[in-house]
């Protein structure tokens, strides 16, 4: 059975999860102050690498073969820069 699940994601440019294998992740949201990916997959599959990139406002994206996943913005006291905004990406590409 498919259920959907999520997991924390740090701000940096680049990072890998593992999800089952066929996972579609659906968006990332901050939830209490924590950046998260949720995905809707059948936790019975084996698992599989997919990498995360994570871009500010104004950064260049010189990454092909993604899907924008959403953006976030963070307040000041959760991060050194006030207002910072970010925008997701899933390579499309899994391991």
């Amino acid at each position: 059975m498919r259920t959907i699940h999520k997991q924390s994601l740090t701000i940096s440019d680049s990072q890998t999860i593992e999800v089952p294998k066929g996972a579609d992740l659906l968006t990332v949201q901050v939830q209490h102050k924590t950046t998260c990916v949720w995905y809707l997959c059948d936790p019975e599959q084996p698992t599989e690498t997919v990498t995360i990139y994570c871009r500010g406002t104004g950064h260049q994206m010189s990454v092909e073969g993604v899907r924008y996943l959403g953006t976030t913005q963070h307040p000041f006291e959760y991060l050194d820069h006030p207002s910072a905004v970010f925008h997701w990406f899933e390579d499309e590409q899994r391991a």
